[in-house]
């Protein structure tokens, strides 16, 4: 004990701090059932990893819908092209047979009877516009169904894009935290998940009394020591900025103002330099005993 009020009086000691994590709450793009939970609290997840698979039958359905529409626009995309070509052949050949006629006009000229090629002419003709037209017909219808296959391109492409933001993937490195969902749950759209913890900017908020302020600088090292682990386990860190202010507070008087020293504690931040300990996780708001040693 003497030992302890020797070291409290050479040293600044705190029991007014507490575990400030720069964390990011994960949420669900859509709604739906859980269907999978593939971590748990206190898990290390990656960049990228999955955490969560979320069911949502709505989007499924949508989906076979969408996909069933597009297959459709498909298969129709191919029978219109194919009976282009094939009026494509038949103009051809129809625009042949027309020449073909008018050479056989020409070459029979001097002849009286000329009416039979000239019906012949006629009809070919009529055969090559009809053979445009219809043509012409089936281009517009084309473009009319290739706008429609872009068009449920798109909608399947968003609908992929939600039914893959079901799968809860982690877009920074972290521990699960404040992880409360369970299999079988229900959540709706923009609904809280868990809470990401990033180890690497782990951090302690202290609070020291004014005259220990005089005693702590930037860079001390310092022990940590959580209650809820005590005896049993210690983090190491560091005094991140040595530039505090002592507040004030103004009392006025008849005659004139004072400016007296405020016994407020003042918050000290420090940075957890130890490694992140699955077995012993500083969890925000923790509270924890602080021993500043110096360099």
């Amino acid at each position: 004990m003497l030992f302890i009020y020797i070291v409290a009086y050479f040293l600044p000691i705190t029991n007014q701090a507490i575990v400030s994590n720069s964390s990011v709450n994960v949420f669900s793009k859509s709604g739906g059932i859980i269907d999978k939970v593939l971590v748990k609290n206190g898990q290390y997840l990656n960049n990228g990893e999955s955490a969560l698979i979320i069911k949502n039958q709505g989007l499924e359905n949508e989906y076979s819908i969408a996909k069933q529409q597009l297959d459709e626009t498909i298969t129709l995309l191919g029978i219109i092209k194919s009976r282009i070509i094939a009026l494509n052949s038949n103009l051809t050949r129809a625009n042949l047979q027309l020449n073909n006629f008018q050479k056989i006009l020409i070459e029979n000229n001097n002849e009286d009877d000329v009416s039979g090629i000239n019906e012949r002419i006629k009809t070919q003709q009529n055969i090559v516009i009809e053979l445009q037209k219809q043509l012409g017909l089936s281009n517009t219808e084309l473009i009319k169904i290739q706008t429609q296959s872009i068009i449920y391109n798109k909608q399947l492409d968003m609908i992929k894009d939600e039914i893959n933001a079901l799968t809860v993937r982690a877009e920074n490195s972290g521990y699960i935290q404040d992880l409360m969902i369970l299999q079988g749950s229900k959540v709706d759209s923009n609904q809280k998940l868990f809470t990401l913890i990033h180890p690497e900017n782990q951090k302690i908020i202290a609070y020291f009394s004014e005259n220990d302020l005089q005693k702590i600088h930037e860079g001390d090292k310092v022990m940590i020591f959580p209650r809820a682990y005590l005896g049993s386990h210690q983090e190491d860190g560091e005094i991140v900025a040595g530039n505090w202010s002592i507040p004030v507070s103004i009392v006025e008087s008849t005659n004139q103002r004072y400016l007296i020293n405020s016994p407020k504690r003042i918050p000290v931040e420090i940075s957890v330099t130890s490694q992140p300990n699955t077995k012993y996780p500083l969890d925000s708001g923790m509270s924890v005993y602080v021993y500043v040693i110096g360099k």
